[in-house]
């Protein structure tokens, strides 16, 4: 499903976020 991308990429990039972040 295309929410299912979106949602995907949407987490993925949060997370990133929170890695950068934090290091």
């Amino acid at each position: 499903m295309v929410i299912m991308l979106i949602l995907y990429s949407e987490i993925n990039s949060w997370l990133w976020l929170l890695i950068s972040g934090r290091s």
